[in-house]
C-alpha cells in the first residue's frame, strides 16, 4: 500500500511496525492536484459496508 502511494505523489510520514495488526500509517499528499472525474473513487474499502452492518466477524481481541 505504501509504495502505491507513494508511485501516486504522497509522502510516507510514519507506518506502525510490519509486525503489529492491524497496520497503520500516514500519507501526505505533495503530488500536482488533479481532478477526480465525477462517479470515480479514490480508495474502496472492502468489508467496510458489512462492518458497519454488523454481520462481519471481527477479529478475536478487538473490542467493538
Amino acid at each position: 500500500m505504501c509504495a502505491w502511494l507513494e508511485e501516486r505523489g504522497f509522502e510516507r510520514l510514519w507506518v506502525s511496525d510490519p509486525g503489529l495488526m492491524p497496520g497503520v500509517g500516514a500519507h501526505r499528499f505533495t503530488g500536482e492536484p488533479r481532478p477526480l472525474a465525477r462517479g470515480e473513487r479514490m480508495f474502496t474499502f472492502a468489508g467496510y459496508d458489512t462492518l458497519r452492518q454488523g454481520t462481519a466477524r471481527q477479529p478475536e481481541g478487538l473490542v467493538g
